[in-house]
C-alpha cells in the first residue's frame, strides 16, 4: 500500500497482564481473538473454531478442522468475513495447525506456558460452540496426561461442544496454554487440549511458503471486440452481448457498464513507468479513502493471456452500502493499468463469472514486462532516488542500515535510539494526500494514534507537507517527524523516528535529516 510502514518494527500479540482475571474479564479480552472457521467437506459442512496468534493474520486451529476443507471462511468476532484462507503448517499427529487471512492489525492473542500448569487450576474455553461465536465456559484443568503416542494433553471439565474444536484454552491470566481438540462422546466432563507449547514448536518450524504457481486465464471467445487504452501494449477483448461501453469524460478511463444491469467495469492507465506492485499499493489506499474499514478478501497473482498481473478483491462500504471490487493490476516500463469491476457485494458474488469474463479480456504486449527501477544510490553523506530528489545528510550522525523492504532506504542515528527511512515512489502522489497516509500509517500500530503538528514547509525550494504524528508501540510512546513530496512525476516519503522521551534531545537533529531533502528539477 501506499500506506507506509516506516518503523517496520516487529509487532507484538497484544498482553492482558499478569493477574488472575475474573471470567467475565478473561472473555472480554479474548473474545475478539476467536474466530468462527467453516467451510466444506466430501462428507459434508464443517464448522469449527481458532484463534488469532499475529496481527497480520496468523490463526490456530485443529488440524482436523481445515483438514481437506474446501471454500474455507474464517469470520471475525468484529464480523469480517475472509474468504482468502491458506494453510501455513500442520501437525496432523497433535491435531494442530496454522492457517492464515490477509489481515492486518488484528487482535492477537498471547501464550502461556502449558509446562508451568497446575492441576486444578481455574481455566475457561472460548469459542463458538454450534457456530455461536463468544461461547464461553470454566472449570478446571483436571490433569496433564500422557496419549501413548509421544506427546501429552490437557484434560479439563470446562464443557466442549460441536464447532469449539480449535477453541483457546485459557488460564487465569487470560492467556492461551491449549487448543481445544477432542472429548469422549461415553463420558462427561472428559474434554481434551492440545499444550500450546506444541504450537511455539510449529509457529517456530514456519518458512517462507514457495511461491503458488498462478493460476492462467485467457480471454471467452465472444469476447470479440477490442477496444485500444491509450497504452500501445495494453488492449481489452469485451462481449458485446454482455457489455456496452459507456461515455468517460477522464483521460485515460475506459468505462463499461453490464448488460444485465448488476455492475460497473473500468480500464485506467497511466503512462508513467512505474510496478505492480506500486499500482496495487495505489488501489488500496483508494479503497481505503472510500471506506478505512475495506479489507482485501482476494490477493494472487494471475496469469492473463500469457502475462502475469495481480487479481484483488476488495470488499468495502460506500455510504453504508456493502461493495466489492474486484479488479487486476499491472505495471511495466510503459505504464500501468488497473481493469476494475465493482458493484454490490452480493451481486459481484452471484455474478461472478460475468466479472471475471470482463477482466479477462485484458491484454497485454508479452514486450512490456517488468517496471523500470525506481533506482537510488548511497553515497557519502548523499542519497539519490527518482532520478532528480536527493538528500543530503551528515554521515557521521547516520549510518545506512540493511533495507527491511525493497525499494526503501534505511538509516540509523550513530549517537542514538532513533531512526530514519527514505521511501521512493514513482507514482505522482499529491502532497497533500500524504496527510491521510501518515495518519493510516500512525493507526497501524496503534489506534489512537494521531497527528500532532501539520504544515507545509518550503525546502530548499520544494513544497513539502511536513506531519508529525504520534503513536504506541510496545507500550513505548513514539513520535515520527516526516516529509512528503509529491512531484509531476514521482513522490517521496521521508521519515525520521524516536521515542517521545528521546525526541526533545535528538529532534534538532531529526530535522537536519529531513532538511537535507532536495529537487533537482520538474522535468
Amino acid at each position: 500500500m501506499l500506506k507506509f510502514m516506516a518503523a517496520s518494527l516487529l509487532v507484538l500479540p497484544i498482553t492482558f497482564g499478569q493477574n488472575t482475571l475474573s471470567t467475565a474479564q478473561i472473555a472480554k479480552n479474548v473474545s475478539p481473538s476467536v474466530v468462527v472457521i467453516q467451510g466444506k467437506m466430501d462428507s459434508g459442512d464443517v464448522l469449527g473454531s481458532g484463534f488469532i496468534v499475529s496481527q497480520d493474520g496468523k490463526i490456530v486451529t485443529n488440524s482436523h478442522v481445515i483438514s481437506n476443507l474446501k471454500n474455507a471462511t474464517v469470520k471475525l468476532a468484529n464480523g469480517d468475513v475472509f474468504d482468502s484462507v491458506s494453510l501455513l503448517a500442520t501437525d496432523e499427529r497433535r491435531d494442530i495447525a496454522i492457517i492464515k487471512v490477509p489481515g492486518f492489525d488484528l487482535p492477537a492473542l498471547q501464550f502461556g506456558d502449558s509446562d508451568d500448569v497446575k492441576i486444578g487450576e481455574t481455566v475457561v474455553v472460548v469459542g463458538s460452540a454450534g457456530g455461536l461465536e463468544g461461547t464461553v465456559t470454566a472449570g478446571i484443568l483436571s490433569s496433564v496426561r500422557e496419549t501413548g503416542q509421544g506427546y501429552k494433553v490437557l484434560q479439563t471439565d470446562a464443557a466442549v461442544n460441536g464447532g469449539s474444536s480449535g477453541s483457546p484454552l485459557l488460564n487465569g491470566k487470560g492467556q492461551a496454554i491449549g487448543v481445544v481438540s477432542f472429548k469422549l462422546p461415553t463420558t462427561t466432563g472428559l474434554n481434551f487440549a492440545i499444550p500450546i507449547n506444541y504450537v511455539r514448536g510449529l509457529l517456530d518450524s514456519l518458512q517462507p511458503l514457495p511461491p503458488a504457481t498462478p493460476r492462467s486465464f485467457a480471454k471467452t471467445a465472444a469476447a470479440t471486440k477490442r477496444v485500444q487504452t491509450p497504452i500501445e501494449g495494453i488492449v481489452l477483448w469485451v462481449d458485446e452481448k454482455k457489455w456496452q461501453r459507456e461515455k468517460s469524460d477522464q483521460a485515460g478511463i475506459l468505462r463499461f457498464a453490464s448488460l444485465n444491469g448488476t455492475g460497473w467495469g473500468q480500464v485506467a492507465t497511466d503512462l508513467a513507468p512505474t510496478s505492480t506492485d506500486q499500482v496495487r499499493q495505489s488501489a488500496l489506499l483508494d479503497s481505503i479513502r472510500i471506506d478505512p474499514k475495506s479489507r482485501v478478501v482476494l490477493d494472487e497473482k494471475r496469469i492473463v493471456n500469457g502475462q502475469e498481473l495481480l487479481a484483488l478483491q476488495i470488499v468495502g462500504a460506500n455510504k453504508g452500502i456493502a461493495y466489492k471490487w474486484f479488479g487486476y493490476y499491472y505495471g511495466g516500463h510503459s505504464g500501468s493499468v488497473q481493469a476494475v469491476c465493482y458493484s454490490l457485494e452480493t451481486a459481484v458474488d452471484d455474478n461472478i463469472d460475468l466479472f471475471a469474463d470482463f477482466l479477462n479480456g485484458l491484454e497485454i504486449s508479452k514486450t512490456d514486462v517488468i517496471a523500470k527501477p525506481v533506482g537510488a544510490s548511497i553515497e557519502a553523506g548523499i542519497a539519490r532516488f527518482n532520478g532528480n530528489m536527493y538528500l543530503r545528510f551528515d554521515p557521521k550522525k547516520w549510518k545506512q542500515m540493511p533495507a527491511k523492504e525493497e525499494g526503501h532506504y534505511y538509516f540509523s542515528y550513530s549517537l542514538g535510539d532513533a531512526y530514519a527511512v527514505i521511501s521512493p515512489n514513482p507514482l505522482p502522489i499529491p502532497t497533500d494526500s500524504f496527510a491521510e497516509v501518515a495518519l493510516g500509517s500512525a493507526k497501524s500500530t496503534d489506534r489512537n494514534g494521531a497527528i500532532v503538528a501539520i504544515e507545509k514547509k518550503n525546502v530548499n525550494g520544494a513544497t513539502v507537507l511536513f506531519v508529525k504524528t504520534a503513536t504506541t508501540f510496545n507500550k513505548n510512546p513514539m513520535i515520527y517527524c516526516g516529509y512528503y513530496y509529491g512531484g509531476i512525476h514521482n513522490s517521496v516519503q521521508i521519515l525520521t523516528y524516536t521515542t517521545k522521551q528521546l525526541l526533545p534531545k535528538y529532534e534538532r537533529d531529526l530535522m537536519e535529516f529531513l532538511n537535507g531533502f532536495a529537487v533537482s528539477n520538474e522535468q
